[in-house]
């Protein structure tokens, strides 16, 4: 079959439209690819189809409504004139009139000839077309009848009328005048124009092929666009797309959040992330896209505050240094003093038995606790559980929670029918392999019983908040509804090849099947670039001073403030790394990349805030404080391998957050802990 955008059919269409969509669908091999125009604003002037063969020539389609009973008639009655009337004639109008504005960039009048209409009348058959007189048919249009509805004609045909081949600029142009909603905005590409092209005007970026189709797959069916379905079945659940970083995960998710709004503006929509600076930078690129109001945004936190804010008083958060000093405290009857190690444990046993409901006893004895990374036995599972029972008690003292906590709440008062949700029809999440499976029961009890859908973007190869679990125990499936997207278009090979050499040093032997690093067809389409720079230094301090310095000299180079990511592993420095920047910087010039106001500035960020993130230019800072952790000899040994998996994650995926140039810093006397010699820079 060829290859069709969308597969099945959404809209309103009619049954003629329907019947040459599946002529076109059902023609043999894959050497035209058939865009369909969607019913959006604006696209009553297009054609119904774009084909393009694989030696690029186009084929611009209308179909016509008329009849056999309408010809015979209008022949009768001598209708056939010369005012505009005739059958077929508003139809190549309309293809006229989209080619000359499609193409009006282009001089070439070659290439422009390069381009075939043809009016598809499934009604009619080709001799009553032929009975037509010459002087009233469209000479630059052909007319086929209803005998064209036939796969192999109609392949036969396109195959003996093929017009000289298109160049790929032209094809574009094509493109993004018949499906406007797949053009990328130029500002959502950390690959800047001057990069790209120095001409006049910039050829538009689109959606490559699979981006499309996962965008558009299955988006909301009208009865009749059902019957051009394969199954002929409604759809619900859920899906997700994956990928190398960069290959537009997040993208993709942003389209079909705004196509499917625009298509059903009847619907409700709800775009969730893991993090409020990718919440923030989401839905900025939205607003380029058309804001649609019928979709709302949050990070899952935000979401439940405003749920529970709505019937409640929303308690106290406990902050980070507070709750590892509660921590240690409840667990001294048990253990006596804590190691932070021991600490940071505790801390993240306790969110993982929130983030599954196992606060009951006798639930957290018998759990599975597969990937947790450290075993535990009954006896200390039975010394971690009264920790946990002591620090909630504590918590509960005071009326202060956790966030893993607030979730649980939240999911216990909708269970208890305190909290009534307004259901959606579509939810969209980005970086999901961050969300946990009492979030996820949360989101689905969000959704319209029987048809709302959940649709996922996520990359398990930058997974480090250890929530590791499979889908289905989320209560999702996926099976046969997971697309991979094998390109990337955000980082150079250098940065790719950086990331990729540096992650399999570290974790030679972790051969998940879901793991997403870039291969030999990432690496041979990424464009050339700079090699990352490691800068290595002799103490901490020297690391935002040099940072600065840095940053000041590409700003004195031309590079825009707002192409420049700063990451900062270890959070516990976020504040003093954000605090020191802005002061040699200027204020003006620096901000948290949480904030609204951060575009168009230096943005720095938290390592674990990054995901999702990414700049032309990206300094991290601090990664020695990372790997220097993992050689605590108090460590057990699958504690420290542990803890070496969630690092390499954490620095792979700051790494591939540059498009064009990485710079990491390197502290300490001790020599770099992985082969990056060609890219060291003093």
């Amino acid at each position: 079959m060829s290859k069709i955008l969308p597969e099945p059919l959404v809209g309103q269409f009619s049954a003629e439209v329907i019947e040459i969509y599946r002529t076109l669908k059902a023609i043999p091999g894959e050497d035209i690819t058939v865009w369909v125009s969607l019913p959006l604003a604006g696209s009553e002037g297009r054609p119904d189809f774009l084909a393009v063969s694989r030696d690029r020539s186009a084929f611009l389609i209308a179909v016509a409504r008329e009849g056999q009973a309408d010809f015979e008639e209008a022949a009768g009655l001598s209708l056939f004139r010369t005012d505009g009337a005739s059958p077929g004639r508003q139809e190549a109008e309309r293809l006229r009139a989209f080619f000359f504005a499609a193409l009006a960039h282009l001089d070439d009048s070659h290439q422009k000839r390069a381009v075939t209409g043809l009016v598809i009348f499934p009604n009619v058959s080709q001799s009553t077309l032929d009975q037509m007189p010459v002087e009233l048919r469209p000479g630059d249009v052909f007319l086929l009848g209803r005998e064209y509805c036939n796969p192999g004609m109609l392949a036969d045909f396109l195959e003996k009328e093929t017009p000289p081949e298109l160049e790929n600029d032209a094809i574009i142009e094509l493109r993004s005048a018949f499906t406007p909603e797949c053009v990328v905005p130029q500002r959502f590409s950390p690959m800047r124009a001057s990069d790209r092209q120095l001409g006049a005007r910039l050829t538009p970026m689109l959606l490559d092929y699979d981006q499309e189709q996962w965008a558009k797959h299955r988006l909301v069916l009208s009865p009749e666009a059902a019957r051009a379905a394969e199954d002929g079945t409604p759809y619900a659940g859920a899906s997700l797309v994956t990928g190398v970083a960069g290959s537009g995960k997040s993208l993709v998710l942003l389209f079909r959040a705004c196509t499917q709004a625009k298509l059903a503006p009847a619907t409700r929509s709800l775009v969730l992330t893991h993090n409020r600076a990718l919440k923030t930078e989401l839905e900025s690129r939205f607003g380029d896209l058309g804001r649609p109001p019928n979709v709302q945004w949050h990070t899952f936190y935000s979401w439940v505050h405003q749920l529970i804010a709505a019937r409640r008083k929303f308690p106290e958060i406990v902050q980070y240094g507070e709750r590892d000093r509660l921590i240690a405290e409840s667990a001294k009857q048990s253990w006596g003093d804590l190691t932070s190690a021991q600490v940071e444990f505790l801390r993240e046993e306790f969110d993982w038995m929130q983030d599954r409901d196992l606060v009951g006893e006798t639930d957290y004895l018998t759990a599975g606790r597969v990937g947790r990374g450290v075993r535990l036995g009954e006896a200390a599972r039975r010394k971690v559980f009264a920790a946990f029972g002591t620090y909630r008690a504590r918590l509960a003292a005071d009326g202060r929670e956790d966030w893993s906590g607030v979730a649980l709440r939240a999911w216990r008062l909708v269970q208890a029918g305190e909290i009534h949700i307004l259901p959606f029809d579509f939810i969209y999440i980005d970086e999901a392999q961050f969300f946990a499976p009492v979030w996820f029961q949360m989101i689905r009890a969000a959704l319209k019983q029987d048809t709302g859908r959940i649709h996922l973007a996520a990359d398990p190869t930058q997974g480090f908040l250890k929530r590791r679990q499979a889908w289905s125990q989320c209560g999702l499936d996926l099976r046969g509804r997971s697309t991979r997207l094998r390109k990337s278009y955000r980082s150079t090979r250098q940065v790719l090849s950086f990331a990729s050499n540096f992650y399999r040093q570290r974790l030679q032997d972790d051969e998940l099947p879901d793991l997403n690093l870039p291969g030999e067809e990432e690496f041979s389409s990424a464009p050339e670039g700079e090699r990352p720079m490691v800068i290595q230094l002799s103490a901490r301090q020297d690391e935002l001073i040099r940072v600065a310095n840095e940053i000041s000299a590409c700003l004195q180079g031309g590079v825009p403030a707002g192409d420049i990511l700063v990451i900062v592993a270890g959070e516990n420095r976020f504040s003093q790394c954000l605090s020191a920047l802005a002061a040699a910087l200027g204020e003006s010039l620096v901000q948290d990349a949480r904030e609204k106001s951060a575009q168009g500035r230096v943005r720095v960020s938290g390592i674990n805030a990054a995901t999702g993130l990414e700049a032309p230019v990206v300094f991290v800072i601090g990664i020695a404080d990372l790997i220097s952790a993992e050689s605590d000899y108090r460590l057990k040994d699958e504690a420290r391998a542990e803890l070496i998996r969630d690092n390499t994650r954490r620095i792979y995926m700051a790494v591939t957050r540059a498009a064009q140039k990485l710079v990491l810093t390197w502290t300490g006397s001790t020599p770099l802990p992985w082969i990056i010699e060609e890219t060291k820079a003093s």
